[in-house]
């Protein structure tokens, strides 16, 4: 059995409409017939860099609590990853992004509670502001790391990112 005490990999699966399982929740050790897989969910992780550093915060009341991550959040219906990029950043820290740039993707499955997100990673090219904690209900406050120092537990999106030998562009924009 996985961490989490349901299945190894702690994907989930959730029986479809037409099913006398619909709505249903299980994992794939106790699959029920007829039950897919649930689609993964989009998330966004915006790099912001200062000289050699990275910001980053401390997660706080989500999956992932007491973790590292960068700013982000969930991709809305009909938003644009740049979009979703810039929004999140201005309702977590209050820095507005001049430019987005496409840098990195992961693909993370969290073992507590199942949840699948591929997550696409941005770096905004050129920022204003002062980082400031507009949301403490969900970070405990940013901070400037170096990439290669950076403070652990880190979320398991930037854990992969690291992992997957990415560097941000440390060079002026």
């Amino acid at each position: 059995m996985g961490k989490s005490g349901g299945s190894p990999t702690g994907r989930r699966y959730v029986a479809p409409c037409h099913s006398r399982y619909a709505g249903r929740v299980v994992d794939e050790e106790h699959p029920a017939p007829g039950v897919t897989p649930a689609p993964p969910r989009i998330g966004v992780g915006v790099l912001i860099v200062r000289r050699d550093q990275v910001l980053v915060g401390r997660r706080r009341g989500a999956h992932g609590e007491g973790t590292w991550a960068l700013p982000g959040g969930n991709l809305d219906a009909g938003e644009s990853v740049a979009d979703c990029a810039r929004r999140e950043l201005l309702e977590e820290t209050g820095l507005a992004a001049d430019g987005i740039e496409h840098a990195a993707f992961t693909d993370d499955h969290f073992g507590s509670g199942g949840q699948h997100y591929v997550t696409l990673f941005v770096q905004a090219v050129g920022w204003s502001g002062e980082p400031k904690n507009l949301e403490p209900d969900k970070c405990d406050g940013w901070e400037w790391h170096r990439w290669d120092a950076l403070p652990e537990p880190l979320f398991l999106p930037l854990e992969h990112l690291r992992a997957q030998g990415f560097r941000p562009n440390f060079s002026p924009s």
